[in-house]
């Protein structure tokens, strides 16, 4: 701010000159200018800001993605590199009568490459659902388990003994399940060799694979009467080819996802593939 003079006329009580100075505050213009500037910075802070959120929101619908692929495909691949093990490789609707399969795995296509394809396995549990309690002896019908809790005649009615032999679960009462290791055959048939105390049991499972494109979701069922179950989040295609070159068989899993919001940097879904092989065990 500028200084001024002032002159005092009566000097014994004044000097001859005052000096002091005058409060003119800004001016208009300087308001304006400074204003300006200030919304200028602001509105580049602000920019920014939104930009580096946009940019943080597009990563993270990116890798959720990802994630889901990553563990769909896994989910599948696993199910489907268990193939046949434990499992018979005909006359399903003898062996296995709660499930509508001819195949194994049972691939159902698609009506086009748009539409998810299906997929049915069975294959054995990977581990002992129970051990015998008893030794069972050639020929015998029935086995005595340690637990029968995980078996029933109902809808988990084939089990895998030892790795060697395949069995139908016709009833069960208590910890003893009467079986029949020949359903083509009238009449119970009984084990083909003797097995030892805790000899090892497996049950065949038929595990299904599907996709709910409404509600983008990767569903599976277990084929016990629950129904399919989401297993996994953004999925919207599920494809499998089968490829009959090499010893076994291998299967190309190709699942697609998509994100749940439209990515703010384009203001689309992102959707993202990801392609996996399987190779069955035996």
């Amino acid at each position: 701010m500028p200084w001024v003079r002032i002159r005092c006329s009566y000097k014994p009580y004044c000097p001859s000159e005052i000096a002091v100075k005058r409060n003119t505050g800004f001016t208009l213009v300087e308001l304006l200018v400074s204003l300006t500037v200030f919304l200028l910075v602001m509105a580049g802070v602000s920019t920014f800001y939104v930009t580096q959120s946009q940019v943080r929101l597009s990563e993270q619908l990116g890798l959720t993605m990802d994630d889901n692929l990553r563990l769909a495909a896994e989910t599948v691949t696993f199910t489907l590199r268990n193939t046949g093990y434990g499992a018979p490789t005909g006359n399903f609707a003898s062996w296995i009568p709660w499930v509508a399969i001819t195949a194994n795995p049972m691939i159902t296509a698609g009506a086009d490459a748009a539409t998810p394809d299906t997929v049915s396995i069975a294959a054995c549990t990977s581990a002992p659902v129970a051990r015998l309690s008893a030794g069972a002896a050639v020929n015998a019908t029935s086995l005595t388990l340690d637990s029968a809790a995980g078996l029933n005649a109902t809808n988990k009615r084939l089990i895998y003994i030892n790795d060697n032999e395949l069995a139908l679960i016709t009833s069960v009462s208590g910890n003893t399940v009467n079986i029949d290791t020949n359903p083509t055959v009238a009449g119970p048939q009984g084990v083909g060799r003797a097995y030892a105390i805790s000899t090892p049991i497996c049950r065949v499972d038929v595990i299904t694979y599907s996709v709910d494109t409404t509600a983008m979701k990767l569903m599976e069922n277990d084929n016990q009467g629950a129904g399919a179950q989401a297993v996994m989040d953004g999925v919207i295609n599920l494809k499998i080819v089968t490829d009959t070159t090499g010893t076994h068989p291998k299967y190309q899993v190709t699942i697609t996802a998509k994100t749940s919001q439209t990515d703010p940097m384009t203001a689309a879904f992102k959707t993202r593939s990801i392609r996996s092989t399987a190779s069955t065990r035996n």
